[in-house]
């Protein structure tokens, strides 16, 4: 191919026709009209401004409302706080002791005595079930009652005995039809077996099976209040039934935190996190020398160790 046909190709390539150049001269105008359109709206068309009072002042009620959130929370936190917490070491030094009968004290003169605010709250709950101190022992019943705080205060416990009324049939006297009432079984919580717990009105095989099992878990019962963590026994069964309860067997499970590990500290009171904070504690400072120093992991409130103290031991 010659130099001169190739620049008259060349040439045809670049040449327009009739049609070309008024496809170019259409392309032109209407990029020139949207041109004028972009910047009639961007720079002549009038901007309403935007009201943003009302987002603001949903702004603001929302942040009075974390506000009031935080402080209901921070009250609820220290009221659990005060519920749980355990008097000053040295309170029962400054406690000031008299004769008293333990049935319906008053608070603050159960504090006075040097009892905690949070084992003073235990002892009003058993009362309003139905809880009657009857001698000095069943102060021991209450669930946590520390043995030197009874020891402290055991002198100066006064129950008044029973009232005894005036009745015109003695026992000589009396027909041989009539009956004396049969006194009511009382079942030791960590002995009965689960067919004795179906005579009881109101548990049945399920539940007999679910208070067998959670004592098996615990490592045996410390009070008889324990019965409501068990499947099935709500607070009303528990009102009905907890009369025909009480703690004889006192030899119940007991895991030594000096020695056990996380499978061997399994327990209801005590998660895997908990029974890790234990182990790493004791790696960290050697064995326990007492399970007061528990105290000292800051993850275990006084509750969780109060709970655990009975299946707890230093070896």
């Amino acid at each position: 191919m010659s130099f001169y046909s190739f620049k008259n190709r060349l040439k045809d390539f670049f040449s327009f026709n009739r049609s070309h150049k008024k496809f170019v001269l259409l392309l032109f105008l209407f990029l020139i009209v949207l041109a004028a359109i972009q910047y009639y709206f961007r720079f002549r068309m009038p901007v309403e401004p935007v009201d943003f009072s009302e987002f603001e002042k949903d702004i603001e009620r929302f942040e009075n409302q974390l506000k009031q959130d935080s402080a209901l929370a921070a009250q609820e936190k220290l009221k659990k706080k005060n519920y749980y917490s355990e008097l000053p070491e040295d309170s029962a030094m400054a406690a000031e002791l008299f004769p008293f009968n333990p049935n319906e004290l008053a608070d603050s003169l159960w504090q006075k005595l040097g009892i905690s605010n949070y084992m003073v709250r235990r002892i009003k709950n058993y009362e309003s079930k139905g809880g009657r101190f009857r001698k000095k022992e069943d102060l021991k019943k209450i669930y946590g009652f520390n043995e030197s705080d009874y020891k402290r205060l055991e002198p100066y416990i006064q129950i008044p005995g029973p009232d005894t009324k005036a009745t015109f049939i003695t026992d000589t006297l009396r027909p041989k039809w009539e009956r004396k009432k049969a006194e009511p079984v009382i079942f030791d919580l960590n002995t009965v077996n689960a067919e004795d717990l179906k005579t009881i009105y109101g548990i049945g095989t399920v539940i007999s099976e679910s208070i067998i099992n959670y004592r098996t878990s615990l490592g045996g019962f410390v009070h008889p209040d324990q019965l409501t963590e068990a499947f099935g026994v709500d607070s009303a069964l528990f009102g009905q039934i907890k009369e025909k309860f009480e703690i004889r067997s006192k030899h119940w499970r007991r895991m030594n935190i000096n020695t056990d590990n996380p499978d061997e500290l399994k327990h209801p009171y005590i998660t895997k996190q908990m029974a890790a904070l234990i182990i790493n504690y004791r790696k960290m400072h050697g064995d326990y020398k007492s399970t007061n120093e528990l105290k000292n992991i800051s993850s275990l409130n006084e509750r969780h160790i109060a709970r655990m103290l009975p299946y707890i031991m230093v070896k």
